[in-house]
């Protein structure tokens, strides 16, 4: 059994991206233990443009298809399982090649190269703070204090990513904890260093 994949995806609200791609059954068994890879927020992220905010890929001279997650990228597949006979027909239709259109984010996903683009920016460094307030109290430090205890115990620097959990918080009246978590993002963005806080 082989695999047809089409593929539609919006590109720069301008237009819409046709394409197609016929896998044997390996080719797109690959394909799926990548996407299934990088339903881990954590590893898609690092495989982020900063700029965009995404994993982009160019659609046209100014144009991108930007995903913010794999599932994005699953959404805009409809797979249909082909027999050999109808596979090769269409291969035959297409003179001799596997593919028609614009594929280019499935040849991305289907090759180790989407991988390999993780490896390049290591080491990672997470920082969890998986509660901004007992953290605090536990190191016996005033909330804007955490920054340089990341920074000093946890050797952030460029290529690192951090996230910081400030999941739940409630801010005190003079905004000790917002500003805290400001200052944390501002050196972080400054830094170009892999940051985000999740609420």
């Amino acid at each position: 059994m082989s695999v047809l994949i089409k593929y539609c995806a919006n590109c720069g609200d301008e237009f819409d991206n046709y394409g197609m791609i016929v896998l044997k059954d390996n080719e797109y068994k690959k394909l799926q233990e990548n996407i299934d890879f990088f339903k881990n927020q954590s590893y898609f992220k690092q495989i982020c443009n900063k700029e965009y905010g995404g994993c982009i890929f160019s659609c046209g001279t100014n144009e991108y298809i930007n995903y913010s997650s794999i599932e994005d990228f699953e959404n805009d597949l409809e797979v249909i399982h082909v027999k050999e006979a109808d596979a090769d027909f269409l291969i035959n239709m297409l003179g001799g090649k596997t593919y028609f259109g614009y594929i280019q984010p499935i040849d991305y996903f289907s090759t180790d190269e989407c991988r390999e683009d993780i490896i390049e920016i290591k080491p990672i460094k997470i920082v969890e703070v998986f509660n901004f307030i007992d953290t605090c109290k536990k190191l016996k430090i005033k909330y804007n204090e955490l920054l340089t205890y990341i920074c000093e115990n946890y050797n952030v620097g460029n290529d690192s990513y951090v996230e910081v959990n400030v999941k739940n918080i409630k801010d005190n009246e003079d905004g000790e904890i917002s500003d805290a978590a400001m200052k944390l993002y501002d050196y972080f963005i400054n830094e170009t260093i892999n940051f985000y806080v999740s609420w």
